[in-house]
């Protein structure tokens, strides 16, 4: 979290794409929390951001299991939701 500030969008783009390609990076302890924090910490990007969460939180949604609602990211989830941005699996 302490190099957020210094993250392009691209650069934010590959590590949510690696995170979410990544079952013990994605599925390790507080990591929904992490994501979720990154989110907030990341907005400088402006109207940029929103789509490489959105992205990342479809990505991740669609490899959890139905029952594991932990680590479909939830507090992502619901902090897009309230900017105004739709998941669409």
């Amino acid at each position: 979290m302490q190099l957020a500030p210094f993250l392009t969008v691209e650069h934010l783009s590959e590590a949510l794409t690696v995170w979410a390609g990544n079952d013990q990076c994605r599925q390790a302890a507080r990591m929904p929390e992490l994501a979720t924090a990154l989110y907030r910490a990341t907005a400088y990007l402006g109207t940029a951001q929103p789509p490489v969460f959105v992205a990342f939180l479809s990505a991740v949604q669609s490899q959890a299991t139905s029952d594991d609602s932990y680590y479909r990211y939830p507090e992502l989830e619901n902090a897009l939701t309230a900017a105004g941005y739709r998941l669409e699996l």
